[in-house]
């Protein structure tokens, strides 16, 4: 769905009237049923204009807007934080800078989508969290490895330990043998487990295609120089994701 300034101009506005839908510190953010309700007004007032959107169409184009607004906002501030001139800084160039810069007052600019967002970015955001659990866990299996009774560290001593074996076993060469022995096959043991856990850390971090198309996408999108076009484009990504997930939800 294309849209015009003065559609994106009155979307910008309305949504400015309710802060609980794009304010992280808002008393009503965490509110489905009063968010919901400031999305339907949203949606009424936009209709003077446009009487066919709806609820999905602004929300598209509301975190278009807003991503484009936010790395365009990053790079004027990495510019200004490099310390150069006056005639080097980035200025904005998107037309609705200040329209949309009430999202990024006191400093509550975020990566995330709302929590009205389709789901498709919440399962997005759940894969990753499960990803990194699972790097965590194989992090703390080597940690168990080396305190467990029956793990293939057992055998190595603390150091203190060790110096008092040593004096012990000085008068006895086979029982030295035998710990040498005892110790390689430990450490022969232990190379074994973490070569292991590399191979599935690895098996972990490996790419799926979804995720390499995503960033086929990605390219394509910072092609488009143009960033009403790149808008329109954005939102019809997310209402053909969004139009997916529904049909298999049925």
């Amino acid at each position: 769905m294309s849209w015009n300034r003065e559609e994106v101009t009155l979307l910008l506005e309305e949504y400015q009237k309710w802060p609980n839908l794009y304010k992280v510190k808002s008393a009503n953010y965490k509110n489905r049923n009063l968010r919901r309700q400031a999305l339907d007004a949203v949606v009424q007032a936009l209709r003077s204009l446009k009487p066919n959107v709806t609820a999905q169409d602004v929300q598209a184009k509301f975190q278009a807007l807003k991503q484009n607004a936010s790395k365009e906002r990053r790079k004027c501030l990495e510019s200004q934080r490099s310390g150069a001139g006056s005639d080097d800084i980035t200025e904005p160039s998107l037309w609705y800078h200040n329209l949309i810069g009430y999202v990024f007052d006191n400093s509550e600019e975020r990566g995330a989508f709302d929590s009205l967002e389709s789901e498709d970015v919440q399962e997005q955001d759940i894969t990753l969290i499960e990803q990194a659990d699972d790097e965590d866990a194989l992090a703390e299996e080597v940690l168990s490895a080396a305190v467990s009774p029956s793990g293939p560290l057992e055998h190595i001593s603390t150091p203190s330990h060790s110096r008092s074996s040593s004096r012990v076993s000085m008068t006895s060469a086979p029982k030295k043998r035998k710990r040498k022995e005892e110790d390689t096959d430990v450490m022969g043991e232990v190379k074994s487990t973490l070569q292991h856990i590399s191979q599935r850390l690895g098996q972990t971090r490996e790419k799926s295609s979804n995720q390499i198309f995503g960033e086929y996408v990605a390219s394509k999108l910072d092609r488009i120089t143009d960033s009403e076009i790149r808008d329109e484009v954005e939102a019809e990504i997310v209402n053909v994701l969004n139009t997916a997930l529904r049909r298999c939800r049925k």
